[in-house]
């Protein structure tokens, strides 16, 4: 049943698909095309990252023996960044030692946090809002680990999305330049030298609020 207010509202038409989906989409303003085009640089950073992760884990197995690299690819070409992350981890403690595993370690450490990152904003991005003067995207959040619901809440920026573009590049320019450094081909007489750490990527902070604080009251009194 439509109310009486809301029947002075419409004017008892309905939009069509396409007519009602405009509305979904970012408007075509400046602002939003300054944010759409950060988010764009932060999916391809994050691209390039991956990829320099999975040319390590097949440096890794060639250094652990080896495999053909159509036997490489059939195991990991379905596997995400989480999978190529954990046997790395696992594949590097067999194979290095000493500085080169403490570089790696670095390396893959940073990794997971830039993936936090990129899953927190990727994943929580649907529309665009004015906060504060500036144009962001609300980012509404659930999260059930450990048997705790919680509810996330951001206001992601440009230039939020410009930093993980940053660190990604340049974290994945660490993991190129220390395959060089294992491997170097020599050119003119001289070999890469060990790369410099970059920063060091900051844990990703999250504001949220235990749901069974708020909203359903005292859960042990709940039928269902």
């Amino acid at each position: 049943m439509i109310s009486k207010d809301a029947a002075t509202v419409w004017d008892g038409t309905f939009k069509t698909v396409e007519e009602d989906a405009a509305r979904f989409l970012p408007p075509d303003t400046p602002e939003a095309r300054e944010f759409m085009f950060s988010l764009g640089r932060a999916l391809m950073g994050w691209n390039m990252l991956e990829g320099a992760l999975r040319q390590l884990l097949e440096v890794l197995a060639d250094m652990d023996g080896g495999c053909g690299r159509a036997t490489f690819l059939a195991l990991t070409a379905e596997t995400n960044t989480f999978g190529i992350e954990s046997a790395v981890n696992g594949l590097m403690k067999v194979v290095l030692r000493g500085e080169k595993l403490s570089d790696a370690k670095f390396a893959v450490d940073q990794v997971t946090r830039l993936r936090d990152y990129r899953n927190f904003y990727i994943h929580s991005v649907s529309h665009l809002a004015r906060h504060e003067g500036l144009t962001v995207a609300p980012s509404l959040t659930w999260s059930a680990k450990h048997g705790n619901i919680k509810h996330h809440t951001a206001q992601i920026t440009a230039r939020d999305l410009d930093k993980l573009a940053q660190w990604s590049s340049e974290q994945s320019a660490f993991i190129k330049a220390l395959i060089d450094y294992w491997h170097p081909l020599e050119i003119n007489g001289l070999v890469p030298p060990r790369p410099n750490r970059p920063e060091t990527v900051p844990k990703l902070p999250k504001t949220y609020r235990d749901v069974t604080s708020y909203a359903f009251g005292d859960p042990t009194k709940r039928s269902c």
